[in-house]
Order: structure tokens, then sequence, then C-alpha cells
């Protein structure tokens, strides 16, 4: 939702190359976030699948962290996602 940023801090254990790690488009990862008060039947989902589940972070706050590599305003990375295009076709 455009007028409902939530920025996160995300503590990630690089496997790879940073950049290959954080824009990689290998397939079967998925990011979801719960209420806290379901991380254990989370966890139980992922067992009985045979699936691996980390905790790699919580949300809150107004910016996107990751490690202490990035810090960004999720407002702004709001802006340039719905603005982009606005942008291009006024330069125009």
């Amino acid at each position: 939702d455009r007028n409902n940023n939530i920025g996160c801090n995300i503590n990630y254990d690089y496997g790879f190359r940073k950049d290959f790690d954080l824009f990689s488009e290998s397939q079967s990862r998925v990011i979801i976030s719960a209420n806290s008060k379901n991380e254990n039947k989370i966890l139980e989902i992922g067992k009985k699948y045979n699936t691996q589940i980390l905790k790699i972070g919580n949300t809150g706050g107004k910016d996107l962290i990751i490690n202490k590599d990035i810090k960004l305003d999720v407002e702004k990375l709001s802006d340039a996602y719905y603005l982009y295009l606005h942008k291009i076709m006024e330069s125009i």
C-alpha cells in the first residue's frame, strides 16, 4: 500500500558475493512477514514439508536496513517505485 510504508531490519548471512545474494533471481525463495506469535506455527509447517525456514529480521521503522550494508528510507523507495514511470514521461 502506497500510504502504509513499513521498514524492516534484516540480518542476513551472505552465502556468496553480496550482490549475488541481494539481487539474484534464483528460484525457490519466499519472504513472509507474520506476527511473532505465529513463529512456532510457521516453523512447524516448514518442518512438516521439509522446507528450511530462517528468521532474518523484523518489520517496523522507517528504513530498509540490511546488515550494516544498506540503510534506505522506505518513503523514498516507495516514491522511486510509484513515481518512476511518471518521472520518465515528464522528461520526454
